[in-house]
């Protein structure tokens, strides 16, 4: 009788400690979501990798004055961005394939192109490898515990965070406080990571973008974490 006790109080513990363990990976990749969003603008003359809104105004405007090689390069930028999401999508919804690593391989790939391209490239063309990344992110990591939340953006998570707090503060709801704790924290893992994307361009210039390596070989320590407590989760130990 007591075994049996031990061993439902170990598969609750193993349930709470995968939650936290993704909740904090989903922490670390909106770090570095923040940080190669702020390392493409400090970097390139203000160009945010991850915004295909702007981009698609862009395109009209480009349109709208005949500006062709304007254009090449805009619908280029739009093509690359949607290119990691078909692939994210194939591999991740018709192959089943798990693309926490790989997404951090290509995050890593795409630090590394961004530090070897000369400032005096194309800025447009430049960010590439970023908005490829930042994209196949976002196909990736979209929300832990029921909860949608982008790693890359943080509009919705803003809004969330505004609404939670919001509806907190008048109904006492345990529910919104949590959601206002969970979107309130991952915008400011976000915006640290954008403090020191904008940090190393300024101390180190375009080469700066390196030490984003870091941050990302603790979101792969944090992964094979929560890669042993799936296995647990597996055998039944959850709750």
């Amino acid at each position: 009788m007591e075994r049996d006790k031990t061993v439902v109080t170990e598969k609750k513990n193993c349930g709470k400690s995968g939650i936290a363990v993704e909740h904090y990976l989903h922490g670390m990749m909106s770090f570095m979501g923040g940080f190669l969003g702020a390392y493409s603008i400090a970097s390139r003359m203000g160009l945010f990798a991850s915004a295909q809104t702007g981009n698609m105004i862009h395109i009209v405007e480009c349109v709208y004055e005949r500006n062709g090689k304007a254009l090449l390069l805009r619908i280029g930028f739009a093509v690359v961005f949607a290119s990691a999401l078909v692939i994210s999508y194939f591999l991740k919804n018709k192959r089943g394939c798990d693309l926490r690593g790989s997404c951090m391989i290509v995050d890593a790939a795409a630090i590394v192109i961004m530090s070897l391209i000369p400032v005096s490239a194309e800025p447009l063309i430049s960010i590439y490898p970023l908005a490829f990344a930042a994209s196949f992110q976002w196909g990736t990591f979209s929300g832990t515990g029921g909860y949608n939340s982008s790693t890359i953006f943080s509009t919705n998570n803003f809004r969330q965070f505004i609404w939670g707090v919001t509806e907190f503060i008048c109904s006492r709801s345990n529910e919104a406080k949590k959601r206002g704790i969970y979107y309130g924290t991952t915008l400011l893992m976000f915006l640290s990571g954008a403090w020191l994307g904008f940090a190393v361009v300024d101390w180190l210039g375009v080469q700066g973008g390196l030490l984003g390596l870091i941050p990302l070989g603790v979101s792969g320590m944090i992964l094979k974490v929560r890669k042993k407590t799936e296995v647990l989760e597996s055998c039944g130990f959850r709750i």
